[in-house]
């Protein structure tokens, strides 16, 4: 269920434009006027949000951030779904432990994976599906690492070692082996990314498509095939936005206002082609970037202040935090409208999420682990509700 990039710098993805593929549009262009920008989904306004803080700490005693929200409002963590204000448990099917859960969709299929009684052996996958049945997948020699579950229940996983990785898919009650590499996305056609030591690629039916770009990261592909990487190029400047589309890698443009040395990171793309990220000043005493949305190929910058977008649903609204003397602070963006999301503390830093899981749903609704000055982290649940009559839920208490 992800089309969705990191969030933190430490995992930004870097590739090479390898062959004559890669179209550029480097020249730098001015930002667009969002005036008229495409919307179909609730307008969102600061009067309309609610805040929820959910604590959450795992048995370790660490942070336990969410790992995928949906469309309904629900939050997945660790090792239960967060509901309105009621956290249902994922039980540890007969004979395994639970180790932990990973994704779900739009229906409710959770995927995760557990460790057969006593806590030695490999990892298996393991689905807990909306009706209440669990269903251990096959074992997989070595064990397997759990990505994502698509809306028609299929798995995406990986397996091997570190320097000997391949990529899994789970359909029609098998394993289906992706070749070498790591896989990063899968849409509903089955079609997935994977990223090695040469390149990446995208792997359709049996077949594997080089995108003519060097990767060491973590792509993503939408429901058109469009594929959206953060990329090395040639010049100034080490990094730019790729969207790859039939056969060719497009480099989307940079900031008029900024020199050629400037680079560009994508951290989402969505369903109609809309890219959000951040494009970096070059090289000063401090680090800034700028928040942006690619729409039709052009930036648009969300504010002026230091921060990030980090996601775009489909209606091409847009989730992301400024940061400065006074914390991080998140924020939505609809349609050239600034909205900043009521903060209870001021934040110093937030927990990436351990899969890149959506912060942003159809709804508005955003979810960001943040934490403060002295304190430990908490889930921040932004929820768009007021506006439709429905009353937030009560904030939980402290564990």
């Amino acid at each position: 269920m992800r089309t969705h990039g990191p969030i933190a710098l430490a995992t930004t993805l870097l590739l090479a434009c390898a062959s004559s593929a890669c179209a550029s549009s480097r020249d730098p262009v001015d930002p667009v006027d969002p005036v008229g920008a495409r919307q179909s989904g609730p307008v969102l306004r600061a009067e309309c949000y609610s805040l929820l803080q959910i604590e959450s700490r795992n048995p370790r005693g660490g942070p336990n951030p969410p790992r995928d929200l949906d469309d309904r409002g629900r939050l997945l963590f660790e090792f239960f779904v967060w509901e309105n204000g009621t956290r249902r448990p994922l039980p540890a099917p007969d004979g395994y432990e639970l180790d932990l859960a990973i994704d779900f969709n739009e229906r409710g299929d959770v995927v995760g994976t557990v460790r057969p009684g006593g806590g030695a052996g490999v990892r298996r996958a393991v689905i807990w599906r909306s009706d209440g049945t669990i269903t251990v997948l096959p074992d997989v020699e070595g064990g397997v690492e759990v990505l994502e579950i698509t809306e028609r229940g299929h798995v995406l996983a990986t397996a091997g070692a570190v320097l000997e990785t391949r990529g899994l898919l789970f359909r029609d009650g098998a394993w289906v082996d992706l070749g070498p590499g790591r896989p990063s996305d899968v849409n509903e056609s089955d079609e997935v990314v994977l990223v090695d030591g040469t390149g990446a690629f995208l792997w359709k039916e049996g077949v594997r498509t080089d995108l003519g770009l060097r990767s060491s990261g973590d792509p993503r592909i939408n429901e058109r095939g469009q594929i959206m990487a953060t990329a090395n190029r040639a010049g100034p400047g080490t990094e730019a936005v790729f969207l790859w589309e039939a056969g060719v890698a497009r480099e989307l443009p940079g900031l008029a206002f900024l020199s050629d040395a400037q680079r560009a990171v994508g951290s989402a793309l969505n369903e109609r082609g809309d890219v959000a990220g951040y494009v970096i000043r070059p090289a000063t005493s401090t680090f800034f970037s700028y928040p942006v949305l690619w729409r039709d190929g052009a930036p648009i910058v969300l504010s002026e202040t230091n921060g990030r977008a980090t996601e775009v649903n489909d209606a091409g609204q847009v989730f992301g935090f400024l940061e400065d003397d006074d914390g991080i602070r998140p924020f939505v963006w609809d349609s050239g409208s600034f909205v900043a999301l009521p903060m209870p503390f001021v934040a110093t830093s937030f927990t990436e999420w351990a899969v890149h899981g959506p912060t942003l749903n159809a709804r508005g609704d955003a979810v960001l682990a943040m934490r403060p000055a002295n304190g430990d982290t908490r889930t921040l649940f932004w929820r768009n509700t007021r506006c439709d009559g429905q009353e937030p839920e009560p904030e939980e208490p402290e564990e």
